[in-house]
């Protein structure tokens, strides 16, 4: 049984904000001129605090010190009753903490890491308690500490814009500013817990009926009614709320019981965040909040400098730096028309994509016949949409309206950008840029979206070399997040800049990687479907390996992914980088073998799975005789089986799958094919689906394994194989042998 226990107040020692009252007192109730993040102006007896620190409002060092500046000139104000904050920035209250604060407080020898915190804390409790009522106004985001400082607010009242959320466990962290212990007091602990464990922001209509906010009102009416329930608190006909001490929201013991026991059996052990935020809300309730935040504080900590934490506010950054290209600039004006060439699995994802942002789409194909199969799978995905309601009718109808198909090359004059997606074959695609040279105009941005072949050899008999780009999307294109954008050195900025700003317009995450076999991330992540097929070979069930990588994060193992792409198109993959791989290249007669027995994948409706059920969705289902595909491969090998391979943990498998991904990356650091080695990690998150909470492939390497241990282990691989797979690259043992970090750079 869950039994909350009273205990006295544990922080009475903590330094506490001073409030008295000053001479400069009525200079103070005029508008301030001086501050940079916020203003404060007297209205009806009323302190006003408006943040106006762009582009959000984020909870920085200066904006806290201004923040707690203006909070005890309110409470010393002699014409001021009570106190307001709000924002001028629209539809933006708070969106959260600074997470450059954050990495700070992680990189080694911080003095006194999160320090800040605690006092910040304790500004919040005044806040709470302090001598006059605080409103909190809220338009539009209350995210992380936003909805903290909120919470500590007396009252809470909002517009129909608000978006209230604790989203800290998404950066590893838990919310460190009393939201583990204010959120579950006045919401109740059930849906506090989904919010922060899941980090789900509610909608105003949501909180209003949780009580986390008291008041909806229109959105020019904010300040006057937030002045007024402020008075109504001064004048005692409102109460003021003082969440750390509330309990008559929380569910009975009984209930909390099972509450924590349901949420505890849900725990990611990968995830040491969710344990932590789990830890300090249980914590204030079976003592009390003041004992909750010194809880709260201490597992911020811990989890502010661990691992998880460290590779999330990695990943965060490195996503948003992906469009920093060294003399480039983003293209102001957007694309507004695409030619598609091809309305096969990726030319009808391509399109889908544009005409989901709003672009138009002329789809061209080679017959009619083509033609009205494209038109008609880009068409069932909407209709999809519109009948399970996922658009309206109207987006339904903008949409469809926006293409357009034919046969010819008629209007391609008029078009901004086309995108090739033809078969994988050098001499077609070469035709296809002739014609296109041809029909479109000199501006227009002639893209290809080859998975591995040389942009320069596709467009090699054009004059057009300036405008050629690699656009290279992921299956299926209108959902993948990443757009990886090949530049040749004949690239223009311009070109560049416009392909960017398109990345943009449908909604992806770009990655910008220089001309090269195999680019990025199919060349970086071709060792690791390269050893998974050794291991199959080595006599190991591929649905183990699968099983393993799973467990690591993956949604899907490496013999699903290749299921999911199609063999052939894993064994077209494989063939095109030949060249590059050289003698470092391991084939494995697994793909050919199931190829030969017509097993494509998810596609045909078998390939390493059996895929079953009805409808579009097919289930996939593991093959009882799936081995005696192997049996004549593994004849043919003859490879010795690795050391203890019986024996193989699931740590084991993925190491062993994902270390010579890391050494390809290294050498991909080495050649100087991408502008930041954190590029590397954002492509393959976002293109294989490489787990995030690890920060991406060589963030994983670098924080949960170790340059030394990655070098250590692939020579040993290499020693048991003789294979130069494992070989590690130069790179990697010179930051192995001189400590540095691989995301440190050349």
């Amino acid at each position: 049984m869950f039994t909350p226990v009273k205990v006295k107040m544990l922080n009475s020692s903590a330094p506490r904000l001073s409030f008295s009252n000053t001479s400069g007192a009525q200079e103070q109730s005029k508008p301030s001129t001086g501050k940079k993040a916020m203003s404060y102006e007297v209205q009806q007896g009323v302190a006003i605090i408006k943040f106006h620190s762009p582009p959000v409002n984020a909870l920085g060092k200066q904006f806290c010190q201004e923040l707690q500046e203006n909070v005890v000139r309110a409470f010393s104000d002699s014409k001021a009753k009570a106190l307001v904050l709000s924002s001028a920035i629209p539809k933006v209250f708070v969106a959260g903490a600074d997470i450059n604060d954050l990495v700070e407080n992680q990189q080694p020898g911080a003095k006194d890491p999160f320090k800040n915190n605690l006092s910040f804390n304790e500004f919040a409790n005044t806040l709470e308690n302090g001598p006059k009522p605080t409103v909190a106004a809220i338009d539009g985001l209350a995210l992380g500490g936003g909805l903290e400082v909120a919470m500590a607010c007396n009252r809470r009242i909002s517009t129909q814009n608000g978006s209230f959320g604790l989203p800290e466990l998404t950066l590893g962290i838990i919310p460190g500013l009393g939201g583990t212990q204010r959120l579950p007091r006045l919401i109740g602990v059930q849906k506090s817990l989904e919010m922060m464990l899941t980090s789900r922001p509610i909608s105003t209509k949501d909180a209003l009926s949780l009580k986390l906010i008291d008041q909806v009102v229109a959105s020019d009416q904010l300040i006057p009614q937030a002045i007024q329930l402020a008075l109504e608190m001064v004048e005692g006909t409102k109460s003021r709320t003082k969440a750390l001490q509330l309990r008559t929201r929380l569910e009975p013991p009984h209930v909390l019981s099972k509450i924590f026991e349901a949420a505890e059996k849900k725990l990611d052990p990968r995830l040491p965040q969710q344990s932590a935020c789990v830890k300090a809300v249980k914590a204030g309730l079976e003592f009390d909040g003041l004992y909750g935040l010194i809880t709260e504080n201490k597992e911020f900590a811990k989890c502010g400098t661990s691992p998880t934490a460290k590779a999330l506010c990695h990943f965060f950054l490195s996503e948003r730096a992906t469009t920093k290209i060294p003399g480039v600039q983003i293209a102001k004006d957007g694309i507004k028309s695409v030619g598609i060439i091809g309305g096969g699995t990726m030319g009808s994802g391509i399109a889908i994509a544009c005409l989901q942002a709003g672009i138009k789409v002329i789809l061209k194909e080679v017959n009619q016949k083509f033609l009205d199969v494209g038109l008609g799978r880009i068409r069932s995905v909407f209709d999809s949409r519109l009948q399970r309601k996922r658009i309206s009718q109207e987006a339904h109808a903008k949409a469809t309206s926006l293409l357009s198909g034919q046969i010819d090359y008629s209007n391609f004059d008029k078009l901004d950008m086309v995108v090739e997606a033809v078969l994988e074959q050098i001499p077609l695609k070469q035709q296809v840029f002739g014609e296109l040279e041809k029909h479109c105009s000199s501006t227009c941005i002639l893209a290809t979206n080859t998975s591995t072949i040389d942009i320069d050899e596709i467009g090699k008999n054009t004059k057009a070399q300036d405008r050629i780009i690699g656009l290279h999307f992921f299956s299926p294109a209108y959902i993948m997040p990443l757009l990886e954008i090949i530049r040749t050195k004949k690239t223009s900025s311009e070109c560049l800049g416009k392909s960017l700003k398109f990345s943009q317009q449908i909604k992806k995450t770009p990655v910008v990687v220089l001309n090269e076999i195999g680019f990025a991330v199919n060349r970086i992540f071709l060792p690791y479907f390269m050893s998974s097929g050794l291991l199959v070979d080595l006599g190991m069930d591929p649905y183990k390996i699968d099983s393993a990588l799973q467990k690591f994060g993956f949604a899907v193992g490496p013999f699903r992914t290749a299921d999911i792409a199609g063999l052939d198109v894993g064994k077209f993959s494989r063939d095109s980088q030949s060249k590059l791989f050289k003698d470092r290249m391991y084939s494995s007669d697994n793909d050919s073998l199931l190829l030969k027995e017509k097993r494509l994948g998810e596609k045909t409706g078998s390939g390493y799975y059996l895929y079953k059920g009805d409808g579009d969705i097919k289930k996939p289902v593991q093959d009882p005789e799936l081995s005696k595909y192997f049996e004549e491969g593994r004849r043919n090998m003859k490879l010795k089986p690795l050391q203890n391979q019986s024996n193989f943990s699931d740590e084991d498998i993925q190491l062993i799958t994902l270390l010579p991904a890391v050494n390809e990356a290294c050498r991909v650091i080495e050649e100087g094919l991408v502008y930041r080695v954190s590029d590397i990690d954002v492509a393959g998150a976002f293109g294989m689906n490489f787990p995030r909470m690890y920060g991406g492939l060589v963030k994983w390497a670098d924080e949960f394994v170790g340059a030394k241990k990655v070098v250590e282990r692939l020579e040993d691989l290499q020693k048991q194989t003789g294979l130069r797979l494992y070989e590690p690259c130069q790179y990697l043992k010179d930051c192995a042998a001189n400590g540095k970090s691989l995301e440190s750079g050349l």
